[in-house]
């Protein structure tokens, strides 16, 4: 995730620059294109950090764009994205997701070599 997120900084610091051009050339199709071709990158980058529903009961929204859905959906089929615009969606929150995957690495450790006392 840090490295989507560096290249979404990276990204919004070239867009700062075409932008830049612009202001000196407003009628540069140039420019235009870049940005809006930066704009859609980086909306699409965006879409790739994952953030959890927002909990409405029985039911889930996306945080993105409100779709409602069945929360139990999500773990019972194993669902990543949301339905209608594929932002990606965790039942954790974003710090858990690393605590989780460290606890899964020391438990294969542990039943691959077993305890060290």
């Amino acid at each position: 995730m840090m490295k989507v997120k560096k290249a979404i900084k990276r990204l919004e610091k070239t867009k700062e620059i075409w932008e830049q051009r612009l202001i000196w050339d407003s009628e540069d199709d140039a420019a235009i294109k870049e940005i809006k071709n930066l704009n859609t990158i980086i909306a699409a980058l965006k879409k790739r950090i994952s953030s959890p529903p927002k909990d409405d009961g029985a039911f889930g929204k996306c945080p993105d764009c409100g779709y409602e859905f069945n929360s139990e959906l999500l773990e019972e089929y194993n669902l990543k994205f949301c339905p209608d615009c594929g932002k990606k969606i965790s039942m954790t929150a974003p710090g858990q997701e690393r605590e989780k995957k460290e606890a899964s690495w020391k438990n294969h450790l542990m039943d691959r070599f077993g305890r060290c006392e």
